[in-house]
C-alpha cells in the first residue's frame, strides 16, 4: 500500500477508493489513409464492472486535426482524465470533478474547441434571429475579430484560452489601429458580447471575456435636417441635373425609405395601384416587411412611361444610379450603391454651396432627406403612429427620437408669471 493506493501487475492497474482503473493513454490507428486519435482508459463502473474507454472527443475533427493544437488537446485530456480517475470518472464525475448520475454519458470539454470553430457555431445560432442588414453586420464584425486572432496566432487555439486581457487587446486594436470611432467601437462590443454571452449559456466558457469593457461616449450626431429653402434648392437642382436620381430623393423624403434599402428596391415591388410599395423582409433593414405609402402629390413622377416601362424584376437603382439587372446583386454592391449615392449628393452640396445657393452644408447627409421628411410630417400634423409605420419602427418612441427638437423659446412659457413679492 501507498498512500491508498494499491499498484498492481507493474502499474497496469491501480486501486483507489476500491475502484479499479486504468490511466488514460492516446491510442493511434489507421483508417484508410487517416491517421485516428483516441483516448483509451479503463474505469470500474458502479455497478463492480471494469470496462474500457475509448472516447474520441474532437480529436478527429478535421479543424482541429489542420491545426497545430492536436497533440497538446490530447496530453490535456489525458492529464484531466487522470486527475478524476480516482473518483470514478466518467461515472461518478465529470472532467472538471463535479458529480453526476449513475447513467449520464460522458461528455467532451468543450472549451478545448478551436476557437473559430466555436465563434462560427453561435453565429450559425444567431443569423436565424437577425435581419439581412444585422447579418451582413454580425458577419463583418466576427470577421475582423477572426482577423485579428490570425494575425495574432490565436486561430487555432481552443475557446477557453481567450482571456479578458486578449479582448481587451482587440478593442484596443479597434481604437488604435482601425481608427473606429466610438458609435462602431460600441456596436463591435455588444455584438463581441452577444456571441460570448452564447458561448457562456452553451458551456464552452465560464466568464465572457468582453463582459465589463466600458463603452464609449458618442457625441451627438452632425446630421441635421434641411432648411425648407436649402431643403427645394437641392431638390429642384437634382430634379433638373439628375432626373433618375430624383426618384431616390422622392422614396427617401415622402416616403421614408433608408438609403440602403433604396439600393435593394426592384420594380416589382411598386404597386402603384394601391400606391404602395411592396417591401419584402429581405431588403429592409430591420428585416421586417412593410408597405411605404406612395403621396398622392408624388404618384405622378411613378406614373411615367420613364418609370414604369422597365422590366419588374430590375432594380430602381443599378449602376450608375439608373435601373439595371439584378445578376450580380449582393450585399457587397448594395452597400456601393449606397456610397454612389452618398457621393454624387456631396457633390450637389458642395456645389451649391460654391455657388452660394446653400449657405453652410454642415450635417447635411445623404440620410437627411429621410430625417427632414419624418420632421416634415409631424410638423404637417401627420400622427406620429403613421409616420412610424411608414419608416418601419417598431414604436413611435424611436420615431419620436429621430425629430428635430425646436431650440426656440415655447410661447407658453413665456408668458409664465412672476409670483414672488405679489409681482
Amino acid at each position: 500500500m501507498v498512500q491508498g493506493i494499491f499498484i498492481m501487475k507493474k502499474n497496469f492497474f491501480s486501486s483507489h477508493r476500491g475502484l479499479l482503473f486504468r490511466p488514460a493513454t492516446l491510442e493511434k490507428w489507421k483508417e484508410g489513409d487517416k491517421e485516428k486519435w483516441r483516448i483509451v482508459f479503463y474505469q470500474t463502473s458502479t455497478e463492480g464492472v471494469l470496462t474500457r474507454h475509448r472516447p474520441t472527443f474532437d480529436l478527429n475533427r478535421s479543424r482541429i486535426i489542420k491545426s497545430n493544437y492536436r497533440q497538446t488537446m490530447a496530453d490535456e485530456l489525458i492529464r484531466q482524465i487522470n486527475l478524476v480517475l480516482p473518483f470514478g470518472y466518467p461515472h461518478k464525475v465529470d472532467l472538471q470533478g463535479n458529480q453526476v448520475s449513475k447513467n449520464q454519458n460522458k461528455m467532451p470539454d468543450l472549451g478545448f474547441t478551436p476557437i473559430v470553430e466555436a465563434l462560427e457555431f453561435v453565429k450559425d445560432l444567431l443569423m436565424s434571429t437577425l435581419g439581412e442588414e444585422s447579418k451582413r453586420t454580425y458577419s463583418s464584425i466576427l470577421r475582423l475579430f477572426i482577423q485579428f486572432l490570425e494575425v495574432s496566432g490565436m486561430n487555432d487555439c481552443r475557446v477557453a484560452d481567450l482571456s479578458r486581457k486578449h479582448a481587451v487587446a482587440y478593442m484596443d486594436n479597434c481604437l488604435v489601429k482601425r481608427k473606429i470611432g466610438a458609435q462602431t467601437y460600441n456596436n463591435t462590443l455588444t455584438i463581441l458580447n452577444r456571441f460570448f454571452n452564447l458561448l457562456v449559456e452553451r458551456e464552452y466558457i465560464s466568464e465572457n471575456p468582453f463582459a465589463g469593457i466600458k463603452s464609449r461616449k458618442v457625441s451627438p450626431k452632425r446630421r441635421k435636417r434641411f432648411t425648407p429653402k436649402d431643403r427645394d434648392t437641392v431638390a429642384n437642382y437634382i430634379e433638373e441635373n439628375h432626373p433618375w436620381f430624383f426618384y431616390a430623393i422622392l422614396l427617401q423624403y415622402y416616403c421614408l425609405i433608408r438609403p440602403i434599402e433604396l439600393t435593394r428596391l426592384r420594380f416589382s415591388h411598386f404597386d402603384l395601384g394601391k400606391q404602395v410599395i411592396e417591401m419584402p423582409g429581405e431588403i429592409t433593414k430591420n428585416g421586417k416587411a412593410r408597405s411605404p405609402t406612395i403621396p398622392d402629390s408624388i404618384l405622378p413622377y411613378f406614373l411615367k412611361k420613364e418609370f414604369t416601362e422597365w422590366p419588374i424584376n430590375y432594380m430602381v437603382f443599378g449602376k450608375g444610379i439608373k435601373p439595371g439587372t439584378a445578376k450580380d446583386y449582393h450585399a457587397k454592391t448594395y452597400r456601393l450603391r449606397r456610397k454612389q449615392m452618398y457621393e454624387r449628393h456631396k457633390k450637389v452640396l458642395i456645389k451649391l454651396t460654391k455657388e452660394g445657393l446653400i449657405e453652410d452644408m454642415t450635417g447635411y447627409q445623404w440620410y437627411t432627406w429621410s430625417d427632414t421628411g419624418a420632421d416634415d410630417r409631424k410638423r404637417e400634423g401627420l400622427p406620429v403612429q403613421d409616420i412610424s409605420d411608414q419608416k418601419g419602427h417598431s414604436s413611435v418612441t424611436i420615431t419620436e427620437m429621430y425629430f428635430h427638437k425646436d431650440l426656440n423659446a415655447i410661447p407658453s412659457l413665456k408668458r409664465v408669471p412672476n409670483v414672488f413679492k405679489g409681482q
